[in-house]
């Protein structure tokens, strides 16, 4: 009994990304590490599961991107370390000029994130004794991992990850429909300036939970693209997107509608913060306007979650 709590926790985690590329990272590096045994000469040829590792992604568009300028940095720091060992070899004033020319070189050769690999790949070869024979070892390695992480999200192609993005967009809309409700119940009421700002803070919160549902529909877009699974993505990263960005506007005026009730309970701390008329038609608005919220983010994800005619 003590066990089956985690165990329905983690099958019900088993399609979330850091689950799937944990479990995706890991067999491709071990496949990529018995590859390189039987190709290459070195007797622990750990450049190949370390390039597999780095290489295979969560999507299979950043996947063949990561890939590639992977490859491009490992091979610009071989050809740098051979052309250093054959003229100078190593030593201080060579590994620091060796280092200069890996970091200038990097983004010429479309690195990317990987430039700071360019560097190492140069000093690492360079530092052993055989060096050609290494660095065309370490080369190979490279290639065998880049090219088993390619093939391992070409043949198990990753899932898309349109649902959990419009669950991150849905979730959003429920917080924002929170606070409102919450600014509904204190309009009519003796609000004090802590629970004013407290509402205040809660709002400022949002622009965090925007970063967030940014970066996953970022995600979403990406396993979009040249996803074989894949038939009408545009639509789906447009209409998310675009919804996201109405989010967002939203989020600033409730953001600037908390401030301005901060304002009012700082000037009027002995009393209510409108008189009840006017409290009646804020409460009102504010009733329906949580509920259009709501609604819009059940609108834009219907396409994979709720009823659209509903909402």
């Amino acid at each position: 009994m003590s066990f089956s709590a985690p165990l329905r926790q983690l099958v019900r985690r088993h399609r979330e990304p850091a689950v799937v590329q944990t479990v995706r990272s890991t067999a491709a590096a071990v496949i990529a590490y018995v590859v390189a045994l039987r190709l290459s000469g070195e007797p622990a040829p750990l450049t190949a599961p370390l390039t597999a590792l780095l290489v295979v992604q969560v999507t299979l568009y950043s996947t063949l991107t990561t890939g590639i300028r992977r490859v491009n940095s490992v091979v610009a720091g071989v050809l740098l370390a051979i052309g250093f060992s054959a003229l100078v070899g190593l030593t201080w004033w060579s590994l620091g000029l060796i280092i200069l020319v890996s970091l200038t070189i990097g983004p010429l050769v479309k690195a990317g994130e990987f430039v700071p690999e360019v560097a190492i790949s140069a000093m690492l070869v360079l530092g052993v004794t055989r060096v050609a024979d290494t660095a065309w070892d370490r080369v190979l390695e490279t290639l065998i991992g880049a090219a088993v992480g390619l093939l391992f999200n070409v043949l198990f192609v990753p899932p898309v990850w349109v649902g959990p993005a419009s669950e991150a967009i849905t979730d959003l809309a429920r917080r924002m429909r929170a606070l409102m409700v919450h600014i509904t119940d204190e309009l009519d009421q003796h609000t004090t300036v802590e629970k004013a700002a407290a509402r205040l803070h809660e709002a400022r919160r949002l622009d965090n939970d925007i970063a967030q549902v940014d970066a996953a529909l970022r995600q979403a877009e990406d396993s979009l693209r040249l996803n074989p699974r894949v038939r009408e993505g545009l639509l789906s990263r447009l209409v998310l997107r675009t919804g996201l960005d109405t989010l967002e506007i939203c989020a600033v005026v409730l953001r600037v509608s908390c401030r301005t009730l901060t304002d009012l309970a700082h000037a009027r701390p002995a009393e209510p913060l409108f008189p009840t008329h006017i409290a009646q038609a804020l409460r009102e608005l504010y009733a329906h306007t949580a509920v259009a919220v709501e609604s819009f983010a059940q609108l834009i994800t219907a396409q994979v979650s709720a009823n659209a005619e509903e909402a």
